[in-house]
């Protein structure tokens, strides 16, 4: 029988062994700048703009917790968040991130956030624990807006009692001036400069806060001496 020599495929066919198939070239993904990388680990209000380097020295090693304090902010809620927030540590549980509030007020609402701030440490005092607090000055360039369009940074979650007449101010900083004038001096005659007001609340020492421009107060020492009084209480 004749033999028939096989045919030849054509270069057009398909299956032709020497045909390959491109894919389409992607465009390499743009690196974040450094300003978008901090923005991401901050997802908080313009309120933590100013304090932007300190909530990245922070976070990787407490749980932060950003509250806000506008003029419609109400003291009974943000204490009662913050309290439930700064019970969140451990001295026998390391993977547990120790909670800290951070409050940040603009000059106008100064006086609500020393508010909650005392308010909160009286708390933590009445039971026998310690607090720390980490008081900030702040200043950025930006158009003064009024506070009634403005949103909190957390939604409202717990229901509390309207707390008010705390008339104490924090410690003074530096010479007889409280943070309060301080905070206000920052922003009188400055058109498009924006005091702010930057407290952190916690139940242990940060070192990350300890430095210049920081005044720092505790009641430890308090504690400590009505323990070895035989006060009794917990850490």
């Amino acid at each position: 029988m004749p033999s028939h020599a096989p045919k030849r495929k054509s270069p057009s066919s398909p299956q032709h062994p020497n045909t390959t198939t491109k894919k389409p070239r992607t465009a390499a993904a743009p690196q974040p700048s450094p300003a978008a990388s901090t923005a991401a680990a901050n997802p908080t209000s313009h309120y933590f703009t100013p304090h932007a380097s300190l909530l990245v020295l922070l976070r990787p090693r407490y749980d932060v917790l950003a509250l806000s304090v506008l003029s419609s902010t109400s003291i009974g809620k943000h204490v009662a968040r913050a309290l439930a927030h700064l019970t969140r540590f451990s001295a026998w549980d390391a993977s547990l991130l120790p909670g800290v509030v951070f409050l940040s007020a603009k000059t106008a609402s100064a006086n609500k956030l020393v508010t909650i701030a005392e308010v909160v440490r009286r708390r933590i005092g009445e039971s026998e624990q310690k607090w720390w607090q980490y008081n900030v000055l702040s200043e950025m360039v930006a158009e003064e807006e009024e506070d009634g369009g403005e949103e909190e940074v957390v939604e409202d979650t717990f229901l509390g009692k309207e707390e008010g007449g705390e008339g104490e101010y924090f410690e003074v900083m530096g010479g007889t001036t409280t943070i309060h004038e301080r905070a206000t001096e920052l922003a009188v005659g400055r058109v498009r400069r924006t005091g702010y007001v930057g407290v952190l609340l916690s139940r242990i020492p940060v070192g990350e806060m300890v430095g210049e421009g920081v005044a720092v107060q505790t009641n430890e020492d308090g504690i400590e001496a009505r323990r070895r009084r035989g006060g009794g209480g917990g850490r």
